[in-house]
């Protein structure tokens, strides 16, 4: 006879699992009364707490107003959003498309991009570099696109092979620790890379502003960031600045790029989006983009 529901054995819950029954503030709780510091906020998502009562009814009250409704479509709580977006983000990037998480927005920007150059007369811009250090989902394409070994484990035939530019690493520049040409050094290898890929092939550019889960939080030179940009618009390349972890206040400033005097074309966000809350991510875009 088989065993009821109740008494099955699910292979994905075994007997030892920790079991997180509630959460407050910065703590989880378990079943058996203990408190654990959540410390990493969830994998960098919760960023204003758990159980905070006021998120929580702004879900009930979306929820219960409306379920799913086509994109197209205009609903209150997406005009709220819309609104309240408009407080953070840069005043260049004027249109937004949500989608269900990073990974999503990270393939819905690199589709963006490429669609952008074909749109434009320049159909054969399709390749997408991305860095030697990264992380960008977990798709098939954003797994192409993150430079991290131990998450393409086992989908190396199934992933395509995508162009990497090295990571601007002050710590273990070629040139010396923290040396300062560092900056210059590692536009300079972007530039070759270019050119190595052709840039007539090239659609956009895709990094972190501050290279993070791979890397530990890497910050770059001052001068590599103005650098980068000036070689997107020297190339007619799409800059895409993968903020899911760096964005919403993460940095000390609403999205990690601001602490250089630069603008992306498409900007990426989640985690911090949402809270943890609802999975939501965005893409948000210049008008000519869009």
């Amino acid at each position: 006879m088989n065993p009821s529901k109740n008494q099955r054995s699910w292979p994905f819950l075994p007997g030892r699992a920790m079991e997180i029954v509630r959460a407050e503030g910065a703590y989880l709780h378990t079943s058996k009364g203990q408190a654990i510091l959540d410390a990493a906020g969830g994998a960098i998502v919760v960023n204003v707490g758990h159980g905070r009562e006021r998120v929580a009814k702004a879900v009930y009250q979306a929820t219960k107003d409306t379920s799913y409704v086509v994109p197209p479509w205009l609903t209150p709580s997406r005009r709220a959003m819309v609104d309240a977006l408009s407080d953070w983000l840069p005043s260049e990037l004027t249109r937004v498309h949500a989608t269900s998480g990073g990974s999503e927005a990270n393939e819905a920007a690199i589709k963006m991009a490429v669609q952008y150059q074909s749109a434009v007369g320049r159909p054969e811009k399709t390749k997408v570099i991305s860095r030697d250090l990264s992380y960008h989902g977990t798709t098939l394409a954003t797994t192409s696109a993150s430079g991290h070994p131990g998450r393409r484990k086992g989908l190396e035939r199934a992933i395509e092979s995508w162009p990497f530019s090295p990571t601007p690493y002050p710590l273990r520049c070629p040139l010396g620790r923290h040396h300062p040409d560092t900056g210059r050094w590692y536009v300079d290898a972007l530039r070759q890379h270019i050119l190595d890929e052709g840039s007539d092939n090239v659609a956009a550019i895709l990094a972190e502003p501050i290279t993070d889960s791979s890397g530990g939080a890497i910050v770059p030179p001052d001068d590599y960031w103005p650098g980068v940009r000036r070689l997107c618009d020297e190339f007619n390349l799409v800059l895409i600045l993968d903020e899911v972890m760096t964005g919403f206040g993460r940095t000390g400033r609403d999205f990690g790029h601001q602490h250089w005097p630069i603008t992306p074309d498409i900007l990426v966000s989640g985690k911090g989006l949402a809270g943890g809350y609802a999975p939501l991510g965005g893409v948000f875009g210049t008008e000519a983009i869009g």
